[in-house]
């Protein structure tokens, strides 16, 4: 079912800072979000988002029927993988099993660029209009358009964009994206494609209502030849309920398809039938065959001997933690799926074992290629959530070559779930009869509603798959207008025709054209005149940049209508902005996380309707945390731990094996190992692994000094839990210690053999163990039944546990536990309901008393993890640390609130990872902060820096007003160091530590100096101040971009400069 409600498009954009320095130093830059632009086609029966880089659904907004908010596709995608000297690259978009391998715009070009985005065109738009207009970049990037005067340059009020259907988007991507995948990593192909995407609206009830069509022009751009490619369409689709789905595919229509075991939840008794049909494919030599190659409606349909076009050559599916079709976790695992008929490990496919029907003369490279609808030949007949894999290929590409892959999205519908494959079988039939010689006309006008001094402008667009068809004669006829009136349609250029309207009323325009095939095609278009004019809408977004948690104003309050009508005004927000679009002219709304998205307000008299929009920016609430890395690629993570400078990253799946990732923990994660584990979380002592949760046993794994991991047993019992988390265990080599729910049991393992674990112990405990936390050589359980409470356990001796003390909670319940440096931390519910903390003081843990209490309400609480005196909350928002050094004072000293929930924390004093989940577009992805931390002068020197540095302030931007909510000051840092061995720096004796006069001011873009923050000499150490945003005399600044510098010069040589630098921050209101 759809996780998302609106269907507003947007451009995406996150704004980076640069910053830049005087000499070598070069600044640090931080991964920025790549331009996400989104549009949608829905001119038809069918509403599909595209994105960008190639994928398409956005995360469950592929409806069916348009505006029914009914998923019937999570995400779509594609494939490509071939052989470059011989090594072997993968290049996928596949969003949903955490590959993302095509990033926006033409090879070679920034895909932050604003102008890789999409380009679309309808048949409603005219000569001159901004459709045509905007055409002019889209041409600039390779895409086609026709050449009405035949000078071989676009002009938009002569020429005409590619139109095909009734509307056509056109964007470009490649395969250039940064290989941090946490899949496959291979280098790039060097691969662009120009995708076309269109569809027709035919009224509703034709087959062409129930089709998107995809042409995918694949241009080999770099890396040199390109051997065996195969190419694919990838989909991971979702009939309404996600996990009553069965798939499917014909070979006689070269169609893969999904379908539902029965009725379904969302869409009732007949559950529509949706497949992937290849129109044409790949072109390979074969001497003595022939090739037609559609090139769009510019270039027509290439004939070419000794070629031909390759059909479909494989259809295949795979199941997220399915242990034979898993997702692929590497390339040579992606290349089996992409060569049909072989599973994750090579292995040829045995129709006999899979679904119903299949024989051993069953052909496994077209899964389930029976018939559900007669119950005849190879069948699945196990509903799940599955991806599949339309495929073409191998074929070759030269640098420099091209190749056009068509294919087609088809729907049917019919009276019940089986019946709807019938319907999409007819659909599917149809294209083949309709491609690539099916052809339209129609007339396109600028407005059908416009005042009586405007003037309307008509265009005859003969829409055809195989141009250079075209129009040889053509008639115009005003057919009907209002009574009295006198006007008359005017000639144009080329096949445009002009009509001043003289009254108020209705006005039909027929178009009679004869083409070049012989045939004849009439359509006509209806207009309307009135005596009124259209409003004039103003929107304002105040402010236009807020911190996560604050509220924004839309003003439309300005907008007028030259008539004095009475306006109505249409709101409509990005589905992740909390707003009651009532009837009125200004409304607040509240983001419910961070990224950036548009408003817009339709604004109405009784005739017309006009839009304004404007745009916002949500930045994150952060407090003492300074970023210094960003993936999206991990934006799925529940579970993160730091071992010996690694990160080990647990992505959790419901069904069997989770994604399991270990990668440098620095600034420049180099992905060691990804594969799939069992279990919901994970401990791990750098040697062995032990996954649990979720399941009735534990699975133990060697790692291997490559960081490789070894599946060695799972015969450790572990049984069912009682919270949403994962009761926990404790890895203390070579001892495992396990408590379980029933029987009441707390069993110890000797696993320094791990393919071996033996049995060396078994304690009693109280009944309902609902958590565990450990330190050392103590245990805390908490246990659920009244009276029973928390209980501390000596377990130094796993022969001899000796229970310690008992401290009763009120009421009793669901609880979860943590434990660190002598406290325990116990939450007031289960995880994703607690909103507090309570302290325990077990610095004696024989003597348990009551502490401190940390509430976070509203906020909510999914996640905890202890390390030493630091608790860090996960919460449904963000996530909060807190210093309980203290156990009755704790206080925060850092948080990042920005809408998405953390599970995955990890901490390396005083580095801190941490995984936000949700949509790495808004900024969700793996996080890498340095903590907040600095010297006062004249502290410990032990720890000065080896440099000189300027960081980048922090938060940036920052502004907004004086609330709790907002960031009414920015953080600027700055490091001076003690010595020449360790600053390399002329000037300063060998060994020694000697100060520097320091001066840091604030310029705006003019150099004019705004304020004075340090001006006199200071101690090598580490310093932070800040800026409110106020000049030396105390007046606000100015919103805009302002330098701040940093200049250190040594008075007891002569004033020499040691150090300058500048940086570039963002003020906002």
């Amino acid at each position: 079912m759809p996780r998302k409600i609106s269907r507003m498009p947007a451009l995406l954009i996150c704004l980076t800072l640069t910053g830049f320095a005087a000499g070598e130093k070069a600044a640090f830059f931080t991964p920025a979000l790549l331009i996400a632009d989104v549009a949608t086609m829905d001119v038809n029966n069918i509403e599909l988002p595209l994105e960008n880089d190639g994928s398409a659904g956005l995360s469950g907004w592929g409806y069916y029927p348009a505006g029914s908010n009914i998923t019937f596709l999570f995400s779509g995608g594609l494939a490509s993988s071939g052989y470059v000297n011989g090594e072997l690259r993968c290049s996928w978009m596949a969003k949903s099993s955490l590959v993302q391998e095509w990033q926006p715009g033409k090879w070679g070009m920034n895909p932050q660029n604003p102008l890789a985005k999409f380009y679309a065109v309808s048949i409603h738009d005219g000569p001159g209009s901004p459709a045509y207009l905007a055409w002019a970049d889209a041409v600039a990037q390779g895409a086609d358009f026709i050449d009405e005067n035949g000078d071989g340059v676009y002009d938009p009020f002569i020429d005409r964009p590619a139109l095909m259907g009734d509307k056509t988007i056109w964007t470009v991507f490649n395969d250039g994206f940064e290989r941090t995948s946490p899949r496959f990593g291979t280098p790039p192909m060097g691969l662009e494609i120009q995708q076309s995407v269109w569809a027709y609206d035919q009224g509703g009830s034709h087959p062409l209502d129930e089709v998107i069509f995809f042409r995918w022009k694949i241009i080999n751009a770099d890396s040199g030849d390109v051997d065996s490619l195969i190419h694919s369409f990838w989909a991971d689709p979702d009939l309404g309920d996600y996990t009553d789905d069965l798939i499917g595919c014909d070979t006689l229509f070269d169609i893969g398809y999904v379908y539902n075991d029965g009725d379904d939840p969302w869409y009732g008794a007949n559950p529509p039938a949706f497949g992937a049909k290849l129109l044409q494919g790949a072109m390979a030599d074969s001497p003595g065959d022939t090739a037609y190659a559609f090139r769009g409606v510019f270039q027509g349909i290439d004939t070419l001997l000794d070629k031909k076009n390759l059909p479909w050559t494989s259809f295949m599916y795979y199941i997220g933690g399915d242990p034979v079709l898993h997702e692929p976790t590497n390339a040579q695992q992606a290349r089996y799926y992409q060569i049909g008929g072989l599973n994750a490990w090579g292995s040829p496919i045995n129709p006999t074992q899979w679904g119903a029907g299949g024989t051993a003369q069953t052909n496994p490279k077209y899964f389930y290629s029976g018939d559900p609808v007669t119950t005849t030949g190879w069948r699945d007949n196990i509903a799940f959530d599955k991806r599949f894999l339309v495929n073409c290929g191998p074929f070759n590409m030269a640098l420099g070559d091209t190749q056009d892959i068509i294919f087609a999205y088809v729907i049917g519908r019919g009276t019940d779930a089986l019946n709807s494959i019938t319907v999409m079988r007819e659909h599917a039939a149809y294209l083949q009869e309709f491609f690539p010689l099916g052809r339209t006309l129609h007339v396109a006008a600028n407005e059908i509603l416009l005042p009586i001094d405007s003037l309307f402008v008509f265009e005859a667009i003969l829409q055809t798959l195989a141009y250079p068809e075209s129009i040889v004669s053509l008639t115009w006829q005003l057919i009907q207008r209002p009574p009295g009136s006198a006007a008359q349609l005017m000639p144009g250029p080329g096949f445009q025709q002009f009509l001043d309207p003289d009254l108020p009323g209705d006005y039909l325009v027929k178009a009679e054209a004869v083409i070049s095939s012989g045939e004849t095609l009439i359509t006509t278009r209806a207009v309307s005149a009135v005596d009124n004019r259209p409003p004039m809408p103003n929107l304002t977004l105040t402010p236009s940049q807020i911190i996560y948690g604050a509220s924004i104003l839309a003003d439309a309050s300005a907008s007028s209508d030259p008539d004095g009508d009475l306006l109505n005004f249409e709101w409509t927000f990005p589905f992740w902005a909390n707003a009651d679009t009532q009837n009125t002219s200004m409304i607040e709304f509240s983001p419910v996380h961070t990224g950036s998205g548009k408003a817009q307000v339709a604004v109405s008299d009784p005739y017309f309707t006009r839009t304004a929009e404007d745009s916002f920016t949500v930045v994150p609430n952060v407090l003492n945390l300074i970023q210094q890395l960003y993936l999206p690629q991990f934006n799925e993570i529940h579970q993160l731990k730091y071992v010996d400078d690694k990160i080990f990253a647990l992505s959790y799946s419901y069904i069997t094996h989770s994604p399991f990732y270990i990668f440098d923990a620095g600034a420049n994660p180099t992905t060691f190992y990804s594969t799939s584990v069992v279990g919901a979380r994970f401990v791990t002592d750098d040697s062995i692994l032990a996954g649990y949760g979720n399941r009735t046993s534990i699975a133990l794994y060697r790692i291997l000094p490559d960081f490789t991991l070894m599946f060695a047993s799972d015969t450790i019992f572990y049984g069912s839990q009682s919270a949403t988390r994962a009761r926990d265990i404790y890895l203390q080599f070579p001892y495992l210690f396990v408590p379980l729910r029933s029987p009441s049991q707390l069993h110890v393992y000797d696993v320094s053999d791990p393919f071996s674990p033996v049995e060396i112990a078994v304690h009693a405990i109280p009944h309902i163990a609902v958590d565990a936390a450990y330190q050392g050589n103590i245990a805390a359980i908490y246990f659920q039944p009244v009276n029973t409470g928390l209980r501390t356990y000596e377990i130094s001796d796993p022969l001899n546990i000796v229970p310690l003390d008992t401290l009763i909670f009120f009421p009793a319940g669901i609880r979860v536990i943590e434990m660190g440096a002598g406290k325990i931390y116990v939450s007031n519910g289960d995880m994703r309901i607690a909103t507090q903390v309570q302290v325990v003081d077990a610095s004696q843990p024989n003597n348990l008393q009551l502490a401190g209490t940390i509430t976070v309400a509203p906020d909510v609480i999914v996640e905890m993890e202890a390390h030493g005196d630091l608790l860090i909350l996960g919460l449904e928002n963000g996530v909060r640390l807190y210093d309980v050094t203290d156990p009755n004072a704790p206080v925060e000293i850092a948080h990042r609130l920005s809408g998405f929930p953390v599970y995955g924390t990890a901490w390396n004093d005083p580095q801190f990872y941490m995984v936000e989940n949700g949509d790495a577009q808004f900024g969700a992805g793996y996080y890498y902060f340095d903590h907040l931390v600095g010297l006062e002068p004249g502290g410990d020197l032990s720890s000065v820096p080896g440099e000189f540095e300027l960081l980048q302030n922090y938060p940036n931007p920052f502004g907004g007003s004086h609330s709790s909510r907002s960031n009414p000051v920015t953080n600027l840092r700055f490091r001076l160091p003690a010595s020449v061995s360790q600053a390399g720096i002329a000037g300063f004796p060998e060994g020694g530590f000697r100060s520097g006069f320091v001066t840091l001011k604030i310029y705006d873009l003019l150099g004019r100096e705004v304020k004075t923050l340090v001006n006199e000499p200071l101690a090598p150490g580490s310093y932070m101040v800040q800026w409110d945003g106020r000049s030396d005399a105390g007046i606000p600044a100015a919103s805009g971009i302002y330098f701040y510098k940093l200049r250190v010069v040594d008075k007891a040589s002569g004033g020499g400069v040691l150090f300058e630098q500048a940086r570039k921050m963002l003020l906002v209101k």
